[in-house]
């Protein structure tokens, strides 16, 4: 089987984006890639988006020299209960994903992503990730990049050809 012959052209970039070298992998991961963004079109739209957001804020913080070290709990900020809502989903993830993607059950694991979207989703909108306060900024990006790492097996999200709808 080609991976030309099975998916759009964004979502066979965006698996290949991986970094895989194996190639039933690839097969797999680009059929359940395109099985998830055929089945909910809308609801895929809007969570690739957020998830092509994340990717985007790192990359300018990165452009800027901005490198967050790990996530730190207590640095979140007490009057951010968005901030503390992804952090907690985040956790609550972790393993489910870590399982999912062992058991190569991609569908499970974007299953993950998409129950994660509306934490993001509140996350941005209450949140200004570039805080004024270093350590709060970079605690903030630290939060989304391992958001990222833990999702960045399954698509580069950057090379998906979406646009946000509401869902």
């Amino acid at each position: 089987m080609h991976l030309r012959e099975s998916g759009a052209p964004d979502s066979i970039q965006a698996v290949l984006g991986t970094g895989s070298a194996d190639i039933v992998a690839l097969a797999e991961l680009l059929g359940a890639l395109t099985e998830v963004r055929q089945k909910n079109r809308a609801d895929f739209e809007s969570t690739a988006a957020t998830f092509k957001r994340i990717g985007n804020i790192l990359a300018q913080a990165q452009e800027k020299k901005i490198s967050p070290m790990a996530f730190q709990p207590g640095l979140l900020r007490k009057d951010e209960l968005s901030e503390a809502a992804l952090a907690e989903a985040l956790s609550r993830s972790k393993d489910r994903v870590g399982t999912a993607l062992e058991k190569e059950s991609y569908a499970s694991a974007y299953a993950v992503l998409a129950e994660l979207r509306p934490a993001v989703d509140r996350f941005f909108d209450d949140v200004m990730v570039m805080h004024e306060d270093p350590k709060v900024r970079d605690n903030r990006l630290a939060l989304l990049r391992s958001l990222h790492e833990l999702f960045s097996p399954l698509a580069d999200f950057s090379r998906l050809q979406v646009e946000r709808t509401a869902a």
